[in-house]
Order: structure tokens, then sequence, then C-alpha cells
């Protein structure tokens, strides 16, 4: 490719949600444009395009996002990611989500300002299952990508990249997120992710260090499921290499979550560190629409809290 020569990913949303709404984003070898509404087609194909994209040595910045029901669950859900949360939470759960879903996201942060997020979701092709979420906040813009396959029925495996554009430095550098998920049984499920494994200086400076997750889902009879995700950070630091997000969701009328949440050296996004809190929420599942809200909030080391509601309309 010349120099300054760019290229186009495009997706299409137009069947999924019947207005024409489209995404474009142009991507440059030494700079990255924020992402604006024009077009958007072939989700499997690009998403694979973009992928090797950000594999190119860019410099890179990039930080993590919760939405409602991770933040009600106080970080954990890894073994049982609902509709598009799996692109960021677990790559590899998207096989086993036959939907198209489109999510759109809003959040405000107690001392750190708001962030938008929109993203989408393919688990019903064949070849591989994709998805991607643009995250807007007031100091960055990051990029999530993400591709899954099954091996066999209950096996899965998934890849994405994470990029983000820091609004202040505009210094920019991918991340890898790799995962795989076991459905044990109809009741039980584990899932292994591990995040941040290039480990950019620019990353870590936002406490993004590597992080590997073994987390699980335990399904009591339909009506409470049980999440726990240990978590071991191998460069430690003053948090300890050991940290754990735990949470419960009850279901209310088959259509209705409650949802509680527990965090402790968990990486928080409104502190910008590994720290401890709680969360809770509720969700609202109908045949083509999920509503959800979320409150997470940091008790030490410094006192913080974020809300996040959100709509996703899926086929």
């Amino acid at each position: 490719m010349r120099a300054g020569a760019t290229f186009d990913l495009t997706f299409d949303l137009r069947t999924a949600i019947g207005a024409g709404v489209y995404l474009k984003m142009t991507i440059r070898p030494k700079h990255f444009l924020p992402l604006r509404i024009s077009q958007i087609r072939n989700l499997p194909h690009a998403l694979l395009i973009g992928l090797l994209a950000v594999l190119t040595p860019y410099k890179s910045y990039s930080v993590d996002y919760w939405s409602p029901r991770i933040a009600a669950l106080g970080g954990s859900g890894a073994a049982g990611p609902l509709l598009n949360d799996s692109i960021l939470l677990n790559p590899s759960y998207t096989s086993f989500l036959p939907t198209y879903a489109v999510a759109v996201a809003y959040s405000w942060l107690s001392e750190t300002g708001r962030q938008y997020q929109v993203s989408v979701q393919d688990g019903r092709t064949e070849l591989l299952q994709a998805g991607a979420a643009y995250t807007m906040r007031d100091d960055a813009i990051f990029i999530h990508f993400g591709i899954s396959k099954t091996v066999v029925k209950r096996l899965g495996f998934g890849l994405s990249t994470k990029l983000i554009r820091n609004n202040t430095t505009t210094a920019m550098a991918p991340e890898l997120v790799f995962s795989t998920t076991v459905i044990a049984a109809d009741w039980l499920q584990f899932a292994l992710v591990a995040d941040n494994l290039l480990s950019s200086a620019v990353a870590r400076s936002i406490d993004l260090i590597p992080v590997v997750t073994l987390a699980a889902k335990v399904n009591v009879m339909g009506i409470a499921l049980l999440y726990f995700d240990p978590r071991y950070y191998p460069s430690g630091g003053a948090a300890g290499t050991l940290g754990h997000s735990a949470g419960l969701e009850l279901t209310v009328l088959k259509e209705a979550f409650l949802r509680l949440g527990q965090f402790s050296g968990t990486s928080f996004s409104p502190t910008g560190r590994r720290s401890t809190g709680y969360g809770f929420g509720a969700g609202w599942i109908a045949p083509r629409i999920s509503l959800d809200y979320g409150f997470a909030r940091s008790v030490s080391p410094v006192e913080r809290s974020e809300h996040t509601v959100s709509a996703t309309i899926f086929f």
C-alpha cells in the first residue's frame, strides 16, 4: 500500500433496523480517524480485514468497557455473556449466540465524564461468527473486533483486537484477547479469557496489564444464574496478582432480570486502576429487544461510580 493510502471497512445495518443507519471507518497507516455515520456492509468479511489491520505495528491505547449487565454483575459473566456482551467480555461465546444484534449504550461516570457505544454482532454465519464495537469517551475512542468458531458443539474459540485513540495525545496501539468456552453441561459453563496479551506501554499506563480470567457459570433451575470470575495478573503490582468478580442474576417472570455483583482487585474504568466495589441493575428481554440498566461503584482505593443504559435489537 502506498504512503498515505486509505482503505474502508464497511458494514450494513439496514437489514437489522430498517432505517438506513450506516457506520464507516477509515484507517490510515499513521492516523486513525474517528468513525462517522456513513455505510456498513458485509460484517464477517469486514471484521476479518479489520482484525488484520489492527495487527499492523500501530502505537495504541486501550481501555475496557462494562455494559449495563457486566457493571451490574460486578464485572463477572465471562462464562455466559448475553447478546453483544461477548464482543468485549468473551469473544469465543459469540458462536453460542445464533442471533444478529445491534446495540447502543450510554454511560455517565462520576469524575471522569461520559461514554457512548454502538455494537454489531452476527452469530448466524456458518464459517465464522463475528462482532464489532465502537466506544467513544471524552478522552478516547475505542474499536473492538472479535471472531469466533466452534470446534465441536460445546467447545468454542475466539480472538479479538481492541484499538484506542487517545484524544489528548493521539497515541495508538493494539491489544489482543484470546478466549475459549466449554459448555460442560446444561447447567454448567466455563470460560478462559486471556486479555491484553501485547502488554503495550500505553495500555500499562492506564492499568491495562495482562490478565487471565477463568470464569464459571452455574444455572440453578433457570431461576438463578451464578457467576464467578477469578483473575490472575502476572505482573502483580501494589494490588497483588489475584482479583475476582462475582455476580447473581435472578429471573423474574421469564422476561426480566435482577442483578447483583461484587468485585475486588479488578480494573474499573472510572478509577483507572484495580479497585474493589459492587454493582446492581436490571434487564428486560422481549422477543426482539433487550433493555438494560447497570450501576457499579468502587469503594477503594477511591470512591467512583458509573451508570449505564443500553438497548439491543436482535433477530
